[in-house]
């Protein structure tokens, strides 16, 4: 039975990663117009594990750590799990850097960013 679930994992993976390319693509449109609002398309009805996917698309396409982070918010969205999308602020060697996580993402103890807003699930 464990052999016919592996290529039910491996489908679903390469789903995710199809729903992640045209997710990423579309933040990044979206976000290049202005503004944290975006419209992403509604996740495939897979299992979870497609998160997998979703990521690699991410990596693979470069996305920005705002573009992951809406991408993956709306995956979790349709899987039952509300998460925020964090943007934080950080000054480093005179120079103030952006960066977006989720709510709940492990953090370094020497993590330098202060949380500046927060964009909720929708």
């Amino acid at each position: 039975m464990r052999v016919a679930a592996a290529p039910l994992k491996a489908w679903h993976v390469v789903v995710g990663f199809a729903w992640g390319v045209r997710a990423v693509r579309t933040a990044r449109s979206q976000l290049r117009r202005g503004g944290l609002s975006v419209s992403l398309p509604h996740p495939p009805a897979i299992s979870v594990t497609g998160i997998r996917g979703v990521r690699l698309a991410a990596r693979i396409l470069r996305a920005t750590c705002l573009e992951r982070s809406l991408v993956l918010q709306r995956w979790h969205l349709a899987h039952g799990r509300e998460v925020a999308v964090v943007i934080g602020v950080a000054n480093e060697h005179d120079t103030t850097i952006a960066h977006a996580w989720l709510e709940g993402e492990e953090r370094t103890e020497e993590w330098p960013y202060v949380e500046l807003t927060r964009v909720p699930p929708r």
